[in-house]
């Protein structure tokens, strides 16, 4: 009896595993991704809740191992947080562990990324990079220590940034925020900045601070000239991500019998020495760091601000050719453009040897490389 009941379960396992099996089927040919999980958490039911919601927020950090990119991400994280259930397939509890009045958890969460990817898309959160994009530009001018009432440094980044990078405006006037601001500071503005560089499609923003001050009267031939001093400092920012990409300083005196030329002298002089600065940086890195123009295009799932920054390190050391650019690092999903020149098996061999963080390259199509983190 007991060989017959034995029997009869191992039948019912099978059945299982095949019903299972058959459900799974069709999500298969990359419309799955599973991700792994470990965590502490109130219940069990409150641990898959958190790691469904985690695992789909890691998910759109893939759409990065792309030709697009991620907008209006406030709307989004508020938009995962709603509905990001409709996009698992299932939740396994792989182990758990009652420590204390918590409970330790190691899941696996099945997403179905293919319905992420088409509803995100139709939503619009997604944005393919122009070649040559719009930018939007935000400067706080002063006079003496006061507001200053005129434009001069604001109109000169604008000319000067389209005739150095061919780049265009908008061709709605952004009003929020004013113009008149630096949009480096509090976190509500540069927020603001960039809802108004995304609804207007532009994916730069150039922002900073230009300071004028009468340094000294001077009689010169029979003639009183007033010199004025500007110090500028200019960011450049992604729209997309908000991050600064560089930063560029100037100083420039310039003297007038006239105080209005002096002042503007002394502003465009050095506004466009700024201006210059950040263009250089431009034409040298934003194509590698925005449009997939290095040699190789890494994704790692599982990083951390630390483990990402060992790789960069690692990746760097490759030889004298190598340098790193971060495309976009979402929840634990990084992506990076990688121009390297050397040997191919040495780049897989640096990722697969590494000991912390210990790494395994899970996919590898032409010159992309998907990469798991293991430790």
């Amino acid at each position: 009896m007991m060989r017959w009941i034995v029997l009869l379960g191992g039948v019912l396992i099978l059945l299982f595993a095949q019903a299972y099996a058959r459900d799974m089927k069709p999500l298969e040919g990359g419309d799955l991704i599973v991700m792994e999980r470990e965590m502490d958490a109130p219940s069990r039911q409150e641990g898959m809740d958190i790691a469904a919601r985690d695992a789909v927020q890691s998910c759109v950090g893939r759409v990065y191992y792309s030709e697009q990119i991620v907008i209006a991400r406030p709307l989004l994280e508020k938009y995962i947080d709603s509905y990001y259930k409709k996009y698992i397939f299932t939740v396994v509890v792989d182990s758990q562990k009652q420590i204390g009045d918590r409970i330790h958890l190691t899941l696996k969460v099945f997403v179905n990324y293919t319905r992420l990817l088409k509803d995100l898309e139709e939503k619009r959160f997604f944005f393919r990079p122009n070649v040559r994009p719009l930018f939007i530009v935000f400067l706080k001018e002063t006079l003496d220590n006061e507001s200053a009432t005129y434009k001069d440094g604001w109109e000169t980044v604008r000319s000067s940034w389209r005739d150095l990078t061919g780049q265009r405006l908008p061709e709605t006037e952004i009003t929020a925020p004013m113009s008149n601001v630096n949009v480096v500071g509090p976190p509500s503005l540069l927020a603001e900045a960039i809802r108004s560089a995304q609804k207007n499609g532009a994916e730069i923003i150039i922002t900073g601070e230009s300071s004028t001050v009468r340094e000294k009267r001077e009689e010169i031939y029979y003639d009183t000239y007033a010199f004025y001093r500007t110090n500028v400092t200019l960011k450049i920012i992604r729209a997309d991500t908000g991050s600064i990409l560089d930063e560029a300083t100037a100083t420039s005196l310039a003297g007038s019998t006239m105080q209005s030329q002096a002042i503007n002298l002394s502003i465009v002089n050095a506004v466009r020495k700024a201006v210059f600065q950040l263009a250089e940086y431009y034409q040298s890195n934003w194509d590698k760091i925005v449009r997939n123009k290095g040699d190789y295009l890494l994704m790692f799932t599982g990083v951390s601000d630390e483990k990402l920054e060992l790789i960069k390190k690692r990746l760097s050391s490759l030889d004298e050719s190598a340098a790193v650019y971060v495309k976009s690092f979402y929840a634990d999903t990084a992506v990076v453009n990688l121009v390297y020149k050397g040997n191919r098996q040495l780049l897989k061999d640096a990722i697969e040897g590494s000991s912390y963080p210990r790494m395994h390259i899970i996919k590898e199509e032409g010159s992309n490389f998907e990469v798991q983190i293991k430790n």
